[in-house]
């Protein structure tokens, strides 16, 4: 089974036991409201065939990560989502609230990225945030994620169309990132 590991967490992909506690945490409107296609509430369920839709693949540019502490605690998901008609990959994640603020979606974005440029021939990813967003986006732009325009996009736990900036990074722009540790 895929797996990596960081300094603090363990991603791998999600599992059918995963379902509870991703159901719970994308009940939580502080996190769907940023997502674009979460329902508020989250039907029962759903994070179940979720699971079973995205829990394995043998393309790296369409993989999903649940995301573990080194305690085996769930803090949340990173993937790529790789649509029809496109070979560009779309990076999407969420962190459950209580990791916010840690610099765990830096850590995991820096190593699913440098998973995907080492695993596959991609060329550029994809991504964005809602405007009213801007930690996400501060996520991308460590990395080398450049604006490329902004769009209206539905934000189903908000129920209407946000204005969303999507980003791009290419291979060749990709900048590892290193945690900075404090004494």
């Amino acid at each position: 089974m895929l797996r990596l590991e960081t300094e603090r967490l363990v991603m791998r992909p999600p599992q059918a036991s995963d379902a509870p506690i991703i159901q719970t945490v994308l009940s939580n409107f502080e996190i769907s409201k940023f997502l674009s296609r979460v329902d508020h509430p989250l039907p029962e369920g759903k994070a179940a065939g979720w699971i079973a839709r995205n829990s394995s693949t043998s393309v790296a540019a369409d993989v999903t990560f649940a995301l573990f502490d080194k305690t085996g605690n769930f803090c949340g998901v990173s993937s790529f989502d790789l649509d029809a008609g496109t070979d560009e990959p779309e990076l999407g994640y969420y962190l459950d609230v209580p990791y916010w603020g840690m610099g765990l979606m830096s850590e995991a974005t820096n190593a699913a990225l440098t998973w995907l440029f080492n695993n596959s021939d991609v060329t550029t990813v994809r991504s964005g945030a809602f405007g009213f967003n801007p930690a996400s986006l501060a996520v991308q732009y460590k990395f080398g994620f450049k604006d490329v325009k902004t769009e209206q996009r539905p934000c189903l736990a908000r129920n209407g169309n946000f204005p969303l900036t999507v980003t791009s990074l290419a291979r060749e722009d990709f900048m590892p990132w290193q945690r900075k540790r404090y004494a």
